[in-house]
């Protein structure tokens, strides 16, 4: 098959109608969500086997998503920023350097939501994004490591909080660093 997804039922096959890869999926715990190669969003609700298509203004692969909460949808695109769709309202509000000056570049590459649901964002710029999703404000970190001491593990975005909740980061550029709360500065 060269077109999309599907579903199959015992009477029918249900197609999504889209010539493009979906290339992202999440679950909000009722409907399935997916992002495809032409920025579009499908929901595909189960009890009534359909798929809605969703357009987020946006011209870019849709490659990553995530639920931040019950009726909030993170994506991050391959060129256009990225957005957050409300459920509740059906609008979605685009975050990108046309808007937001410290974005930067719009190619966002990885994400990452902590336990306090602050999305970190990787793209083109050096350093690390950091998106609060109850305020919509964002703010641009960048790690200050001494070149002798720059190891970086990876050449992609790595995120995680270790057992006391201290949240870890190898940035682009920038290496492996914390986030250090009481002086909201990344730290190595």
């Amino acid at each position: 098959l060269s077109r999309g997804a599907f579903l199959t039922t015992s009477e029918d096959v249900i197609f999504i109608d889209e010539e493009n890869c979906l290339l992202s999926c999440c679950s909000d715990g009722k409907y399935l969500w997916s992002g495809s190669e032409a920025g579009v969003l499908w929901r595909f609700r189960p009890r009534g086997e359909r798929f809605d298509r969703i357009e987020p203004d946006v011209h870019s692969p849709i490659t990553n998503m995530a639920m931040l909460n019950a009726h909030m949808l993170l994506f991050i695109t391959e060129s256009d920023g990225f957005g957050v769709y409300d459920k509740r309202t059906g609008r979605c509000q685009l975050y990108n350097s046309s808007l937001f000056a410290e974005i930067g570049s719009d190619r966002f590459h990885d994400f990452y939501v902590d336990s306090h649901g602050e999305v970190w964002l990787e793209n083109d710029e050096r350093g690390i994004l950091r998106f609060t999703p109850r305020t919509g404000q964002l703010r641009r970190y960048v790690s200050q490591i001494d070149e002798r001491y720059n190891y970086q593990l990876t050449r992609n975005f790595l995120a995680f909080e270790d057992k006391d909740g201290r949240l870890w980061i190898n940035t682009q550029g920038g290496g492996f660093a914390y986030y250090n709360v009481e002086t909201d500065s990344l730290e190595s």
